[in-house]
């Protein structure tokens, strides 16, 4: 990827599997994180392989070249890029597309720094044409490409009110233009704050609350809401099964008065979405007590144009493995969906990966994958995250 960010594989961070939260496109497939680990996935022939080539490696810790445990991971300019974060501090990090010659970049937060973020507080930078967006502590920044901290431009910084519980930040680019989504958690409930990034500036463009208004469903701000820009449009899908459509080319934050595109009725009041560059993709998922979700028998896809497209079924993974009780979206491409499948409990360490050929609906398991085969194990037996 010549320009580092692609949007087809930024799901938005509510939706992002717990076991699988990081990915990129590089040269001929896909890099996948699992539980620290850094794994290549070719797609024609469904092999899979950690990132590392060093001799008798068990690729089990953090001696392994594929270790990276990262919270953003792209490929630019024929190099994979992650930020690791270590005892507070935040470091970006490069290395081949085989895991060799890692080297640190640049620092992008320290420790102790007083902070005023909450726990709940998180941000996923954006790596864009040569430049790092990222939040450092209450301070949305943008720095030259293996330029420290000390060398970044402040662009806003957060308005910390008492009400404020939560803060979550992701950064998105869409032909030459740079935005930043902030997720707020209120005492009205969860707020999306869309802002235009400029040189030495933020401005605010458009804000969920909108649609408090114009909809009649109650989980409006449940925040489990994911959105999509393309082309200077807004789609914004919530809980449900609305996507809302918002013309942001006026740049006026008085006049972005969203569209309902479509309602999907399949999803009843639960329901995910991912959004690739030609479709819509809507997962019949529905929420439980906490931040756990169950089921997803259907995946319904929609143009942008809100056209229904095709329903793809996904029986199979059921009747394959009995004891999965969650399919989650990863991503789409041109060709394929992708998903993944937890087996006796959500958030399961036991899961399996699995794509749809989009235009036949057949479905295969990734059988490289690295819990592929497990069977599901009670949670006091099952085996946590490395490190």
């Amino acid at each position: 990827e010549k320009l580092g960010f692609q949007k087809d594989l930024n799901v938005t961070d509510e939706f992002r599997p717990f076991r699988l939260n990081e990915l990129c496109r590089g040269n001929g497939g896909y890099y996948l994180e699992n539980e620290g680990l850094l794994y290549f996935l070719e797609p024609e022939s469904g092999k899979m392989l950690p990132v590392c080539g060093k001799p008798n490696c068990s690729h089990k810790d953090n001696t392994c070249n594929a270790w990276i445990n990262p919270m953003m991971l792209t490929y630019y300019q024929d190099k994979i890029y992650f930020i690791n974060e270590d005892g507070g501090e935040s470091c970006l990090y490069t290395m081949n597309p085989d895991g060799t010659e890692r080297r640190k970049v640049q620092t992008t937060k320290m420790p102790d720094r007083n902070s005023t973020r909450t726990f709940m507080s998180t941000d996923i930078p954006m790596l864009y044409n040569g430049k790092l967006y990222y939040m450092d502590d209450d301070t949305l920044c943008v720095a030259e490409l293996g330029k420290d901290r000390k060398d970044a431009t402040v662009l806003m910084k957060e308005n910390r009110e008492a009400t404020q519980r939560e803060s979550h930040w992701k950064f998105w680019a869409d032909k030459g233009n740079i935005y930043a989504m902030q997720q707020v958690l209120t005492k009205e409930g969860y707020i999306d704050t869309l802002y235009r990034l400029y040189d030495d500036k933020a401005h605010e463009l458009w804000s969920s609350s909108v649609l408090w208004n114009l909809s009649s469903n109650k989980d409006i701000s449940d925040g489990k809401a994911s959105w999509y820009l393309s082309d200077g449009i807004l789609y914004y899908y919530v809980s449900g099964g609305e996507v809302w459509k918002a013309d942001l080319n006026n740049n006026d934050v008085n006049n972005q008065s969203p569209s309902l595109l479509f309602k999907n009725t399949d999803v009843g009041m639960g329901g995910s979405a991912i959004f690739n560059q030609k479709d819509i993709f809507i997962l019949n998922d529905q929420m439980e007590e906490g931040p756990f979700r169950r089921g997803g028998k259907t995946v319904s896809i929609y143009d942008f144009n809100g056209d229904f497209q095709r329903k793809i079924d996904l029986s199979p993974v059921y009747e394959l493995h009995k004891d999965t009780v969650h399919m989650e979206l990863v991503f789409a491409d041109s060709k394929a969906l992708y998903l993944l499948g937890s087996r006796g409990m959500a958030n399961s360490a036991q899961n399996n990966l699995y794509q749809v050929n989009l235009e036949s609906g057949q479905l295969r398991e990734i059988t490289d994958w690295p819990h592929a085969g497990t069977d599901y194990q009670a949670p006091e037996q099952q085996h946590g995250e490395i490190g």
